[in-house]
């Protein structure tokens, strides 16, 4: 697996991800405009297929929010995710970013998981009241 900052060539691929991995999915000019905050993690081998992706921004106050993150149902389970969320926090503390805020809908119990065993606590809860959908709001401090 090779993970690197995404070109406009792998975006039909991200946005057929994000199709099969959320029931409200960005678009492609979305992404587009997400272009420079993208990571994504792909084969590496001659089909260079994308396997998953993340969004992360930097925000004021040396924060970073991760915005998206998805792994193709075809892949789960089998560690993308903790290497792509690995490398980002890693690149993340090398850009002095102090700590890291993820939402997470409440329901996927996986993703909680996954934020726990990298050290994000539950800092807030946000209840949503159209959809009866509630997400918590983790963080990690880098340092």
């Amino acid at each position: 697996m090779v993970i690197r900052l995404a070109k406009k060539e792998d975006l039909d691929e991200i946005v057929e991800i994000e199709k099969l991995s959320f029931p409200n999915p960005w678009n492609y000019n979305y992404f587009n405009a997400a272009l420079n905050d993208l990571l994504i993690v792909y084969e590496d081998d001659s089909s260079r297929r994308v396997l998953g992706y993340l969004v992360a921004v930097c925000c004021k106050e040396n924060r970073a929010l991760i915005m998206k993150l998805a792994i193709h149902p075809r892949y789960r389970s089998k560690g993308i995710a903790t290497k792509l969320l690995k490398t980002t926090l890693e690149m993340l503390k090398n850009m002095n970013v102090k700590e890291v805020e993820i939402d997470v809908d409440m329901m996927n119990k996986n993703a909680i998981k996954l934020y726990e065993k990298l050290g994000f606590k539950i800092a807030r809860t946000i209840p949503m009241n159209s959809e009866d959908e509630s997400f918590y709001t983790m963080k990690l401090k880098l340092y």
